[in-house]
């Protein structure tokens, strides 16, 4: 009887094993033993090394076990680098069988073996991590750059930090600024209006302020607390910067964009249609709107040039400001009401929608496209092109990987200095980050599969979770772009002698959505399906 196998494949960072690679090993012998394969599991850039929970191949694989008479892998290391794991493959009963040679798990000797070479795994992992950790720990007492980004503020120089002239100026602004009792914020908006830049390219937020102002790297110290570079700030500027930041009566303001992941159309799915830029999950008096915010996305001068409004405020006799209703009802019983013309310059073309009412639209856009073309046509299997051209970009990411480790053996030898070794290994994850969103983009189809398979019933998506709809539109490709509010389209028609509280309410969801429409592109990888459609 031929014996049914299940092939598990790993790639982390410490291997120059390939994917591809292990698959033609243990394929070829799958074949010289004619077993059937009848499954694979590919966990890609996971270390064995750690918890592999829900999710990952190896879960899966594990679920599946009872299906397989083998399980086929490379060599011990790559399926498993701790006892625990063995453990878990022993209490299962699993057979498994490595291209180094089998290892039989239902013999006490076979057991014994396994036990020794995973244990042997596990001391050569936790040994280079001991080694890592003493070399930076060294370098550190030494009063040494111990590697990695140099803190803000600093380049690196061989095993020494030097000041950047540059981001110095900025970070003594910003010290002064906050010493002086300005807020973070106004710091933050005199740089991005200004056009200043982070390091990033991108623009300034107030978190990252913060951190910068209390990293103690600016009063030249290192991770020991030894003083190894020139300071930036004094003592007495860090301590009284420290005491601020602290202050529990001082509001922390969280960043904007921590609500767009709990809500479907969030997390870049929708885009300002001006400047093209993420909007920002933000609730408004009434409901959840999202939002191109200029303190998420930075200034925009071309797509959102600054205009001068003038507006008018109301304060009491005590000085308090008052809102327009109040300051009417305060004058009709004869209360003192002053009122101020104020001006102020504010971003034009900034774009608002309702995210409920957008949500609708677009799923309903979706399942008129899914009617329409068929899901098997849109998250049917790869085409062998695309498989190809997974396999060319995994094997790249492998390849960078290898270079990572050689890289990182280089400095720990000392063979490279700090600045070298931090450029390349950025310029290695930069570009696997490529990479790894590409294939992301890739895999998107079998993912919308997996849904639809499950069922998605489009007549009750209220009953769907946000992160059921995020993936089923992320998986479709989708991106929706949503422009500004047409100039003269009132945004609530008066209501109608002849109408009831009830019709109009009717009548300006008709019309919410009519504009909602105009407003609204849709985009599948495809083309573009005009909103109208739904």
């Amino acid at each position: 009887m031929t014996k049914k196998a299940a092939v598990y494949l790993r790639q982390s960072v410490d291997n120059a094993e390939g994917i591809e690679r292990q698959r033609e090993r243990c394929t070829a012998l799958a074949t010289a033993r004619n077993w059937s394969l009848t499954a694979e599991f590919v966990d890609n850039e996971v270390r064995a090394s750690k918890e592999r929970g829900a999710g990952t191949a190896w879960d899966r694989m594990l679920d599946r076990l009872p299906e397989f008479d083998v399980v086929i892998a490379v060599d011990l290391d790559r399926l498993l680098r701790s006892t625990r794991d063995l453990h878990t493959l022993i209490d299962r009963g699993a057979s498994i069988v490595t291209v180094d040679g089998e290892i039989d798990l239902s013999t006490a000797d076979g057991e014994f073996r396994a036990t020794m070479l995973a244990g042997i795994a596990r001391f050569e992992v936790r040994r280079a991590g001991e080694r890592i950790k003493r070399a930076v720990d060294q370098r550190a007492a030494n009063g040494e750059w111990h590697g990695g980004t140099p803190p803000f503020g600093y380049r690196s120089a061989n095993t020494k930090l030097k000041v950047r002239d540059d981001e110095k100026a900025l970070i003594l602004y910003a010290a002064e600024r906050v010493l002086e009792g300005h807020s973070l914020h106004s710091v933050v908006k005199t740089w991005n209006d200004n056009g200043v830049k982070n390091r990033s390219g991108t623009h300034w937020r107030q978190s990252n302020v913060r951190s910068i102002l209390r990293n103690r790297s600016l009063l030249g110290e290192t991770k020991a607390g030894v003083v190894g570079w020139e300071p930036i700030l004094t003592t007495d500027q860090f301590d009284r910067l420290d005491r601020i930041f602290s202050d529990n009566s001082r509001k922390v303001t969280h960043s904007p964009g921590v609500l767009s992941t709990k809500y479907a159309m969030g997390g870049g799915i929708t885009l300002c249609g001006v400047c093209g830029k993420r909007m920002t999950a933000m609730k408004h008096h009434t409901y959840v709107g999202l939002t191109c915010l200029a303190r998420v996305n930075g200034s925009d001068p071309v797509n959102h040039p600054k205009v001068t409004r003038t507006f008018t405020h109301h304060f009491d006799d005590e000085g308090e400001r008052v809102t327009l209703t109040q300051a009417r009802e305060m004058r009709k019983a004869g209360a003192f009401v002053e009122s101020r013309k104020v001006t102020a310059d504010y971003d034009s073309n900034r774009v608002t929608v309702n995210h409920d009412r957008l949500e609708s639209l677009v799923l309903e856009s979706v399942r008129l496209r899914l009617e329409k073309d068929g899901w098997e046509s849109i998250a049917g299997e790869h085409s062998p092109e695309t498989d190809s051209h997974i396999r060319k970009l995994e094997k790249e990411s492998d390849a960078l990987l290898e270079r990572q480790r050689k890289v990182n053996d280089l400095f720990l030898s000392e063979a490279m200095d700090p600045e070298q070794h931090t450029t390349e290994i950025g310029r290695i994850k930069s570009r696997r980050e490529e990479i790894s969103n590409e294939i992301s983009q890739l895999h998107g189809m079998p993912v919308v599969a997996g849904l639809i398979s499950e069922g998605l019933d489009f007549d009750n998506t209220d009953l769907w979770t946000s992160e059921r709809k995020r993936a089923l539109l992320k998986g479709l490709g989708v991106r929706v772009y949503v422009n500004p509010w047409p100039e003269g389209v009132p945004h609530n028609p008066s209501k109608r002698a002849d109408e009831s509280d009830d019709e109009r309410a009717d009548r300006l969801e008709r019309h919410h959505r009519e504009v909602l429409i105009s407003r609204v592109r849709i985009e599948y990888p495809s083309g573009t399906l005009d909103a109208t459609q739904a």
